[in-house]
């Protein structure tokens, strides 16, 4: 019973902030989190950019941005994800190689006709510290969510 009374308590004291960005296409969704984050990760121009939702979460742990899924995939998930999407690895760290890979698979994405299931089902998570978030409570996830435009 103890231990059911601390699980309980943990996922309590547990909270997630999570705020989206939602607006028109070419809105600036992407630039205003640019901004956010002190750092050009996301890529941004005068054409639609954003594909899959993309959810910016906090953490101070990693050296560099990292990229990924929010979990680790099937080896035969991976192989669908990199062939649907044309890309090399799933997970990647640093700014330019961010950027590059969200730019393909944004295009990619946009172009697909049947997304794959892993993507319909699991977060696109950029791991690093969100400045205005630094030093805050470790109890609590903060994250935002860039969304794909609406005409």
């Amino acid at each position: 019973m103890t231990a059911d009374l601390k699980a309980i308590e943990t996922q309590v004291r547990h909270w997630t902030f999570e705020v989206s960005i939602i607006g028109r296409t070419n809105a600036g969704k992407s630039t205003l989190l640019n901004a956010l984050l002190r750092k050009q990760v996301l890529p941004s121009s005068v054409q639609a950019q954003t594909g899959p939702w993309l959810h910016i979460r906090h953490d101070e742990s990693p050296r560099e941005p990292t990229l990924s899924l929010d979990r680790e995939l099937t080896p035969q998930e991976e192989k669908l994800v990199k062939q649907a999407f044309k890309i090399e690895e799933i997970t990647v760290t640093g700014c330019s190689k961010i950027t590059h890979q969200l730019q393909q698979l944004n295009e990619n994405f946009r172009n697909w006709k049947q997304i794959p299931d892993v993507f319909n089902s699991e977060k696109l998570v950029l791991r690093c510290p969100i400045p205005c978030f630094q030093g805050l409570s470790s109890n609590t996830t903060f994250e935002f969510v860039d969304t794909a435009g609406f005409h």
